[in-house]
């Protein structure tokens, strides 16, 4: 057993651990599968969009119709294009729904940019791979 598997058998049912872990979904349009993750996880299910691509707002459209509650969050890395931003505010617009905005630590970025630069990710992919964890 895998230890994600551990961390979902102290906390689900052995019906969702083997829906997880098996390969009953593989074949399931998306629509189906959404529905059994919200049924089984909500409240605590979430949809990461990037608002940067087209599958991000059609899983939320398809999570929205499903559930006009679902959650959807996104990661601000205080470096996004202006039309992301507006992207937001239309989602909200349109859905009536909370965007929750996560932040990186400042203090962590502050470090990283002044030992490193502003445009470190282009330089490697260490750099890159720092930047996205922190």
């Amino acid at each position: 057993m895998t230890v994600p598997a551990l961390k979902l058998a102290k906390s689900f049912n052995n019906d969702v651990i083997r829906a997880v872990t098996g390969r009953q979904f593989e074949s399931q349009p998306a629509e189906q599968i959404l529905s059994w993750a919200l049924d089984n996880f909500q409240p605590k299910l979430a949809l990461s969009a990037s608002f940067g691509g087209p599958e991000g707002m059609v899983l939320l459209d398809m999570m929205h119709k499903l559930d006009a509650s679902s959650r959807v969050f996104m990661l601000d890395t205080g470096r996004m294009h202006p039309a992301t931003y507006d992207l937001v505010d239309r989602v909200r617009d349109r859905y009536d729904k909370k965007v929750e905005v996560i932040f990186p630590n400042h203090k962590d970025v502050e470090a990283m940019v002044s030992e490193k630069g502003h445009n470190l990710f282009y330089d490697s992919e260490e750099n890159r791979k720092q930047c996205c964890r922190l």
